[in-house]
């Protein structure tokens, strides 16, 4: 009621002072039909919305690598906290390196990988090996099903899959020469021979989360994102790097849970999220007067090395030139990731294409970096308006958003349909930074500190009398409402979808909450989805053995 007061209130303000400004957005269908003229020039559709399919793929990938999908965040256990202190106490039981070996190793909490741990986590639990962007993946957060299907205007090009994560018990690998060996690369699925029509190189990258740069406070790890190298013709491709965003079980508790500063616990994700204050970090950027959010920085600081070496030794080591076009992005959590990595390497002091920092490995420093195409939906504020200034419109060329007293909107916002927008994106000449959102959402506006990096692109007309909400950050709504603005029939279904609890799992609301006989009607659910799949990664043996964990370890009930 407050929120819409103050709408009111701000409408008044400004009609006073000579009308309600808005930015001039032309969603018509003969703008469409313009966009739709254009030539993609190598991009297999609207380039904005490969990159949101793209950001849920990330989410995808993600889900396969949950080790207990049917409860990966023990919402649904009698005592949440209890359960997760027995996983703890087995954690360290088992102790590093007994749960399986290579790709079939479980990762999460540092210990598990010969690492610090934070027991301020909670211990959730993955196995990167399981993963596979031609098959579905189901998870549940406690309220919902997340129902990923493969787009097969994606995953049937994917010939090569490799896992990048920092090796066993090995530092951090920005303390020394970036091409240190703290970094393993695995092979998940070889390319075969001949196989043309499958040419493009999936890799799945382990980062970091939940360290707000507080002492004694270590990050834990998960699939953070991809990068796809996506082939043009026999001597082009481009790069796409994209960075998942937060996943969860109840945001609320978690938003909670990770608002303290030096006490801050619970989902890594959302510790790092919420780790906004504000500081210089010249790896991000070295130019003075320049912040970035902390709780960003610090994940990128971990994780960028399993990036920068992937790309090294299976992209630029086996390519004889560069790639046409890099760009890279992510959705929320992921986006304002994509921001800080940006940075870091047009802006920071170790990572620059020049190689003067140290930490770019020779193979990459002819990449066109400098052209970099920097694409975030739903980003929130993470930085100084002097820095997302200068990262928008100096290194990316891009108009910056100028906030005006008596408005909350961008003023010189484009709309998806906008001319520009396909040239830009397909130019290998020009950088350009955009950031595509619903004006009312929630996360890109509510943000306490900190500038928007990237040219706006709305994807709906502002209106002053409507409230901001969280259902317009979620990626299949913003790609939901691009589509019905561009109107393009090329553009594939979206392949995310969520489900009632009771939808795919019948019995699920005449069991008892936390009861093994629901835990096993739930895994049920999810493992009939994947033996349908057809899968080669599909373990229905590896399955079954990690139900039988998770039912000694986090149900108090008997059946």
């Amino acid at each position: 009621m407050k929120s819409f007061l103050a709408r009111v209130a701000l409408v008044a303000l400004v009609t006073l002072s000579g009308g309600c400004a808005k930015p001039l957005l032309d969603m018509s269908e003969k703008a469409a039909e313009r966009v739709r003229r254009q030539p993609l020039r190598g991009q297999p559709y609207h380039p904005l919305v490969f990159q949101v399919d793209l950001s849920i793929l990330s989410y995808h990938l993600y889900a396969q690598s949950l080790v207990w999908a049917y409860d990966g965040y023990y919402e649904e256990a009698g005592d949440r906290e209890a359960a997760m202190q027995r996983v703890w106490r087995w954690a360290k039981r088992v102790g590093p390196g007994q749960q399986g070996v290579g790709l079939d190793a479980i990762r999460g909490p540092g210990i598990l990988a010969g690492q610090p741990s934070n027991e301020l986590h909670d211990p959730i639990l993955f196995r990167y090996g399981q993963i596979d962007p031609g098959a579905p993946a189901l998870s549940n957060d406690g309220s919902k099903w997340s129902d990923f299907q493969p787009n097969p205007r994606i995953s049937a090009r994917i010939g090569e899959i490799w896992i990048s994560r920092r090796a066993f018990g090995a530092g951090h690998a920005s303390a020394g020469p970036v091409t240190s060996g703290t970094v393993e690369l695995l092979p998940l699925r070889e390319r075969a021979e001949g196989d043309e029509a499958r040419p493009d190189l999936l890799i799945a990258f382990e980062g970091a989360t939940g360290d707000k740069g507080e002492l004694l406070q270590p990050s834990s790890q998960s699939l953070l994102g991809l990068v796809l190298v996506r082939t043009i013709d026999a001597e082009t491709y481009d790069v796409h790097i994209m960075f998942r965003g937060s996943r969860s079980g109840s945001a609320v508790r978690a938003a909670v849970e990770a608002s303290g500063t030096e006490d801050a616990y619970g989902n890594p994700d959302w510790i790092t999220d919420l780790g906004f204050r504000l500081v210089p970090v010249p790896e991000v950027s070295a130019v003075p007067g320049h912040e970035v959010a902390r709780g960003m920085s610090c994940s990128i600081h971990w994780t960028i090395p399993q990036l920068l070496i992937a790309l090294d030794r299976l992209v630029a080591q086996r390519r004889a030139g560069p790639p046409r076009i890099v760009t890279v992005g992510g959705h929320s959590l992921g986006g304002a990731l994509a921001q800080v990595f940006a940075s870091s390497l047009l802006l920071g002091d170790r990572y620059d294409p020049e190689g003067k920092g140290g930490g770019m490995p020779a193979s990459l420093r002819a990449w066109p970096w400098r052209q970099l195409k920097l694409v975030t939906m739903g980003a929130p504020r993470i930085g100084s308006e002097v820095w997302a200034e200068e990262l928008t419109a100096g290194a990316l060329e891009s108009r910056f958003y100028e906030t005006h007293l008596l408005t909350p909107y961008d003023l010189g916002a484009a709309a998806v349909t906008n001319i520009d927008i396909v040239p830009r994106m397909t130019d290998p000449t020009r950088p350009v930074a955009l950031r595509v959102l619903l004006p009312d959402d929630a996360v890109t506006s509510g943000r306490p500190l900190g500038e928007h990096v990237g040219r706006t692109i709305y994807l709906e007309r502002p209106s002053y009398f409507s409230l901001a909400g969280t259902e317009e950050h979620e990626p299949q709504v913003i790609r939901e409402r691009m589509t019905e603005v561009l109107r393009d029939e090329r553009i594939p279904p979206v392949s995310w979808r969520y489900r009632e609890l009771e939808e795919l799992t019948p019995a699920y609301g005449q069991l008892e909450l936390g009861s093994p006989a629901l835990y096993r009607a739930s895994a049920e659910t999810v493992g009939a989805a994947w033996a349908r799949s057809g899968s080669a990664v599909w373990g229905a043996a590896r399955f079954e053995r990690d139900l039988g964990t998770f039912l000694e370890l986090v149900p108090e009930r008997e059946e």
